[in-house]
């Protein structure tokens, strides 16, 4: 819930692209291994960031997968029976193909049969190729500029706009007022 990585054992992970600055958190350790080509793939885990935020920062791809998609029975959680806030496990790696090959390889073994909590949903290439939306042509998307608690700074709300006109320019529609 921190968005570094620190500990009192090895200190401050730093970015391996600039060591002024941090990799994010909590994964962030994962992420600069990543990085660094120490590892083709990594595992964390995300509440609010901790796959994503190192992700972007360290120039890698991950999946935030919603909850109970990819199984979790097993893994040592600090928050154990304060589930109002639940974590998920995902993959980060230096290809979209590395993010594929794992998640596929996850659901294909049927997780649901070990974790009663995983969703029994086997994988589906259609699904992945979003044949139901065109094949991801024309998607619509939406954006939250500001949820009326928490402001975006100004570098993250470009990065919104930045990202908004992209897809925008690749053909894909907005929510009107986004």
């Amino acid at each position: 819930m921190w968005g570094e990585t620190y500990n009192h054992v090895f200190g401050r992970t730093t970015n391996p692209y600039n060591r002024k600055l941090t990799p994010g958190g909590s994964t962030g350790g994962e992420g600069a291994l990543l990085a660094l080509k120490g590892s083709p793939l990594g595992v964390g885990t995300d509440i609010g960031g901790s796959l994503r935020i190192p992700s972007a920062f360290c120039g890698l791809y991950t999946l935030r997968p919603s909850y109970e998609r990819l199984p979790y029975c097993g893994a040592a959680n600090a928050l154990s029976g304060q589930e109002s806030i639940s974590s998920v496990l995902g993959p980060m790696a230096n290809s979209m193909s590395g993010i594929k090959i794992f998640t596929k390889a996850i659901i294909d073994a049927k997780p649901w049969t070990r974790d009663p909590l995983a969703l029994r949903k086997p994988w589906s290439e259609q699904d992945y190729a979003l044949v139901e939306h065109g094949g991801g042509r024309r998607m619509c998307f939406a954006m939250m500029w500001d949820n009326g608690v928490v402001r975006p700074h100004p570098p993250l709300w470009r990065a919104m706009r930045i990202t908004k006109m992209a897809l925008e320019a690749a053909g894909h529609k907005g929510l009107k007022g986004n």
